[in-house]
C-alpha cells in the first residue's frame, strides 16, 4: 500500500488536533494502542481475549464518555 507522506502528516496532526495527543510521542503511542484494543475487544474484533481474566473485573466507562464510544 502506498500512501503519500503528506497524507500521513496530515492525519497525524488531525489526530493530534482532535485528541491532545501526539501520535508521534511514546506515551500517547501506548495509550493509542491500549485505547484501540480495548475497542476491539469490546466490539468482540479479533486481537483479543473475548472474556475477561478469570478474577478481573470488567472496567466500564464512565457515563459522561459513553457517547464517544458509538
Amino acid at each position: 500500500m502506498f500512501l503519500r507522506t503528506n497524507t500521513v502528516r496530515h492525519r497525524l496532526g488531525h489526530i493530534h488536533e482532535i485528541t491532545g495527543r501526539n501520535p508521534m510521542g511514546f506515551e500517547d503511542q501506548a495509550a493509542f494502542t491500549i485505547g484501540l484494543r480495548a475497542s476491539d475487544r469490546a466490539r468482540g474484533m479479533p486481537g483479543g481475549p473475548t472474556e475477561p481474566a478469570a478474577g478481573v473485573a470488567e472496567l466500564q466507562p464512565h457515563p459522561a464518555r459513553l457517547r464517544y464510544l458509538h
